[in-house]
């Protein structure tokens, strides 16, 4: 597989999108996390049920109030953020 199918999901790609997304491509899964500046933690936004495929993404969403503008970051190693979850006290949220 060397291309995503995108298919009826607009751009920007909304976090509710991303279900389709997946059914769309059925060798990825995807995890959504952002800041959660009130609980000096993390939100998560979409956690997948499809674990098992063959490709797993996680991605940091980003949110910048001022400008409403929003943007997904990809996370390479997750245990640096659980590390740094571990050396702060911080609280993970469902969204």
């Amino acid at each position: 597989m060397n291309t995503l199918n995108f298919d009826g999901i607009p751009f920007p790609v909304s976090v509710k999108d991303i279900p389709k997304f997946e059914k769309q491509n059925p060798n990825i899964s995807v995890n959504v996390i952002s800041p959660d500046p009130e609980n000096h933690g993390f939100s998560i936004d979409y956690l997948s049920a499809e674990r098992h495929r063959q490709h797993h993404v996680n991605l940091l969403l980003l949110h910048d109030p001022d400008s409403d503008m929003k943007h997904y970051t990809f996370i390479k190693h997750f245990w640096v953020i659980e590390q740094i979850m571990m050396v702060q006290p911080m609280y993970v949220t469902a969204a």
